[in-house]
């Protein structure tokens, strides 16, 4: 099974019956090549501002993902260029930006990114732009951007694709930059545009981790496949991976997949939030995940798993996303308004921290790896690809 026991919003819809199985397995039969295709997150550690030898094994991830049959591939936030140290100890900082208390003061405690921040299409970017095109793959490459027309530095992901030049052919900037670790260095990016790319599997858009807050309506009108997603979460990964996220994607009615490729660590950390990435289909079904396991949670892995096309006869058609659901979502998350004078440190990060604190999860708790054919699995997790319980009537809208 894709979930045990506590993920009661996977659960509660996850009644297949028999008439919709027998439909699945004669779609199965007949699905082409066209029909799937096989992505792959990165789940990688890099170290501050340490660019070669992030490179380095960002690119070994790449390798691993094609030779296994990938042709999407998504890195975590900022991936290349890192985006704190792996202690959380260290953070960028450039120079008259504000900078949150635990970085003040402090030698070492900040990194100034002018020398290693890259342009769009820098060189980084270009050599991602060959690795797509000797594998042929598409690859999401995750970096600090360096504006020199405005002289600002930006959160950015470009996606480089295996056909044209090794150019990038979408590029966003993280709209909404977490305010703790990201006031001393980011600007915000303004809007999508840009962002999305028609593959041969389907549209594709970019948002990076905080994003998720606000990013969904940005696409709402877009015709997204799939919305490729590189995080660096800091917070309790089983909590918010396996069972609030999911739950809220499914009360918006998600229409999209997200392909979630979170940061990792060399080691265990005494903070939590790495490791757990997650493919999330439609409405938020959990269709393959790196929670559970054998090892600590924020170890490296990768992630595949093998999903209808966006003109598949399997791809689920859910209709929109309930803008509602999703504004009062944004409304009640703290630090959505990247400027907004009542952000405090860490505070969403706090809030999932403190919904962990000293609780363990069981063995029935844990989301599994996917099975070995997760297409199957994907198709038979919710029948037919409709909540079975109005999530957004258990949560009363703000004053």
């Amino acid at each position: 099974a894709i979930v045990r026991g506590a993920l009661s919003v996977l659960s509660a819809s996850r009644v297949v019956g028999s008439s919709w199985h027998r439909q699945c397995t004669v779609l199965m039969a007949e699905a082409g090549p066209t029909d799937q295709v096989q992505i792959a997150l990165v789940q990688a550690a890099s170290d501050l501002g340490a660019l070669a030898a992030n490179i380095a094994r960002l690119e070994e991830g790449c390798r691993s993902a094609a030779a296994s049959g990938a042709k999407i591939v998504v890195l975590p936030e900022a991936a290349v260029t890192g985006y704190m140290s792996q202690d959380m100890m260290t953070n960028w900082h450039v120079p008259g930006r504000p900078l949150a208390p635990e970085f003040r003061n402090r030698t070492g405690a900040t990194l100034d990114p002018a020398a290693l921040a890259e342009p769009r299409d820098g060189p980084s970017t270009m050599h991602f732009g060959r690795l797509a095109a000797e594998l042929g793959i598409y690859i999401t490459v995750p970096f600090i951007e360096f504006d020199a027309a405005s002289g600002q530095y930006f959160n950015a992901v470009s996606l480089v694709a295996p056909e044209g030049s090794h150019k990038s052919v979408a590029h966003y900037r993280k709209n909404c930059p977490w305010p703790w670790p990201e006031k001393s260095w980011a600007s915000p990016g303004a809007g999508v545009d840009g962002a999305t790319y028609d593959t041969p599997y389907g549209r594709v858009g970019l948002a990076i981790c905080f994003d998720i807050h606000t990013i969904l309506a940005k696409y709402a009108h877009r015709e997204l496949w799939a919305l490729l997603y590189p995080i660096a979460w800091v917070g309790g990964v089983q909590r918010w991976f396996g069972e609030l996220l999911p739950e809220r994607l499914l009360e918006v009615n998600c229409p999209f997949f997200i392909l979630g490729a979170n940061w990792a660590t060399t080691c265990p950390q005494p903070w939590k939030g790495a490791g757990g990435s997650t493919v999330f289909g439609p409405q938020g079904v959990i269709v393959k995940s790196a929670l559970g396991g054998e090892g600590f949670v924020g170890k490296a892995a990768v992630v595949h798993a093998t999903v209808p096309t966006q003109r598949a006869k399997l791809m689920p058609k859910v209709g929109p996303l309930d803008l509602d659901a999703y504004a009062r979502w944004s409304r009640e998350q703290p630090g959505t308004d990247y400027w907004s004078a009542g952000v405090g440190s860490h505070s969403f990060a706090r809030e999932m921290q403190a919904l962990d604190k000293d609780r363990e999860l069981g063995e029935e708790e844990r989301v599994e790896q996917s099975p070995a054919d997760p297409f199957a699995e994907l198709l038979q997790a919710r029948s037919p690809w409709q909540p079975t319980r109005p999530l957004r009537d258990a949560v009363p809208p703000p004053a």
